[in-house]
């Protein structure tokens, strides 16, 4: 599947600014992160964590539709959206990547939805949102905790150095779509 090589290969480059991510797309199976392209409904596979829907032939305004479709909803956030995913009592942050996204270290080659579907059994202490799955719920189990620091402070530096100015609520993993573009 070549549009998944080259998600994938992108997602590796640290174009993305989260080093968890950076690391983790090296071997995405370790971590139960799954992908699939084109899907035409959800599906979760046994032992997936995190699920990315790869849609090589659309856009920011054809990926919402088929994820209104799919059972998604929209959390309103003033001038952003947020596209949500209830699994059991949580709710899932989706994030969307693509060419078109609003935010510089989400443009990968493919539009793409990521959401972390379930919650390891160890990940990052400085992520707590109780209720929420969140992309930083990715489980951590094999990388030492000065690593992960290490990481978590990259991680930041990285982004704001791609996007150009401190992070605020249009970066944020709880926005994925800005309303005026989709």
């Amino acid at each position: 599947m070549k549009q998944l090589h080259k998600q994938l290969e992108w997602l590796r480059s640290g174009c993305m600014g989260c080093m968890f991510g950076t690391v983790m797309a090296k071997d995405p199976e370790k971590i139960g992160w799954h992908f699939q392209v084109n899907p035409k409904n959800i599906l979760f596979a046994d032992g997936c964590c995190i699920l990315s829907c790869i849609f090589p032939e659309s856009d920011a305004r054809g990926v919402l539709a088929w994820a209104l479709d799919n059972g998604f909803f929209i959390e309103e956030l003033g001038d952003y959206i947020g596209l949500r995913y209830r699994i059991g009592d949580n709710i899932a942050w989706v994030q969307y990547f693509g060419p078109d996204s609003h935010v510089a270290t989400r443009q990968s080659p493919y539009p793409m939805l990521t959401f972390t579907v379930a919650l390891p059994s160890e990940y990052y202490y400085k992520v707590g949102f109780t209720g929420i799955l969140h992309l930083a719920h990715a489980s951590v189990k094999a990388i030492g905790l000065k690593a992960r620091n290490l990481l978590w402070d990259r991680s930041h530096k990285s982004s704001r150095k791609i996007i150009g100015h401190e992070l605020g609520l249009a970066e944020s993993a709880k926005v994925t779509f800005i309303k005026q573009n989709v």
